[in-house]
C-alpha cells in the first residue's frame, strides 16, 4: 500500500488482504486515486492518470517522492486537457496523453513543461481515444477510436517525424499534493476546486502552453483540421483530426 505524507515522501507498506477486492485491502491513511486510468515507467518515473480529477501524477522511483504533473483544476475552463485516460512516454520524453471526453484529444506534456494537443478527433462522439503507443523507432504514433463512428472501433497511424531523441531530462511534477478536501490522496471523491499552484509561486507548468514550438507536420491517416486552427494559434502546436471523420 501507499502512503505519502505533505511534502511528496512515499513510503509502502504490504497489503494485509492482498487476495481481497482493493476495497477491502485498504489501510487507514494510504492513498487514495480517482478512477485510475493509464500509468507508464520511463526513466525512473511512474506517470499514471486519474480520471475522476483529470490530474496527471509523477512517482520518482528513486526519490521516492510524489507529486502533481498536471492538474486542470488549476487552470479550470482554460485546462488544455481533460478526460485524462490512457499514457505514453516517447523516446525523447515527451508524454502523450489521450482524453476519454474533454475535446477527445491526445495532448502533449513535455519534459520543460508545456501542455498542448496534438490529434482531435471529430464525429466520434461516443467513443474515447484508446492505447497510444509509438513504434520501436518512435516515428509513428498509434492510436484508437474506441467504438469509432459507428460503434465498431478504428486505430490510427501517425507519421513524424516525431522528436526522437532526449535532450532533457525527464519530466517532474512540480505542484505540491494537494490538500483541499474531496482532491488529496486521501478521498476518491472528484474535484471541487483548485489548488493555489506550485508553492514556489511559479507559473503553473500549463499556463506555458502558449509558448509551446509548433509540432512537426504528420501525414499519413490524419490531416490538418480547419476546426482546430484556433487550437494551432492559442497552443502554438498543430492539431489534427481524423480524415475519415470528415468524410
Amino acid at each position: 500500500m501507499l502512503f505519502v505524507d505533505a511534502a511528496g515522501a512515499v513510503t509502502w507498506q504490504p497489503a494485509v488482504n492482498p487476495d481481497q477486492p482493493q476495497g477491502r485491502n485498504r489501510l487507514a491513511g494510504s492513498a487514495v486515486f480517482s478512477g485510475g486510468e493509464g500509468v507508464w515507467f520511463d526513466s525512473d518515473h511512474v506517470y499514471f492518470t486519474n480520471k475522476g480529477d483529470n490530474r496527471v501524477w509523477d512517482l520518482d522511483v528513486a526519490a521516492q517522492r510524489l507529486s502533481l504533473l498536471y492538474d486542470a483544476a488549476v487552470l479550470g475552463d482554460d485546462a488544455p486537457l481533460t478526460g485524462v485516460d490512457n499514457i505514453v512516454v516517447s523516446r525523447s520524453g515527451d508524454i502523450f496523453v489521450a482524453e476519454d471526453g474533454g475535446n477527445l484529444e491526445v495532448v502533449l506534456i513535455t519534459p520543460d513543461g508545456v501542455v498542448a494537443p496534438v490529434v482531435r478527433l471529430i464525429g466520434h462522439d461516443n467513443s474515447e481515444i484508446a492505447g497510444p503507443a509509438f513504434s520501436p523507432d518512435g516515428s509513428r504514433l498509434y492510436f484508437s477510436s474506441q467504438r469509432g463512428t459507428d460503434l465498431r472501433g478504428v486505430t490510427f497511424e501517425v507519421t513524424g517525424p516525431f522528436r526522437t531523441a532526449r535532450v532533457a531530462p525527464p519530466a517532474r511534477g512540480t505542484m505540491p499534493i494537494p490538500t483541499t478536501p474531496g482532491r488529496g490522496t486521501d478521498d476518491g471523491d472528484p474535484p471541487s476546486g483548485g489548488d493555489a499552484g506550485p508553492a514556489d509561486g511559479s507559473t503553473p507548468r500549463t499556463e506555458q502552453a502558449a509558448a509551446a514550438p509548433r509540432l512537426p507536420e504528420t501525414g499519413g491517416s490524419v490531416t490538418p483540421a480547419a476546426a482546430a486552427a484556433a487550437l494551432t494559434a492559442a497552443a502554438g502546436a498543430a492539431a489534427w483530426v481524423s480524415r475519415s471523420a470528415q468524410d
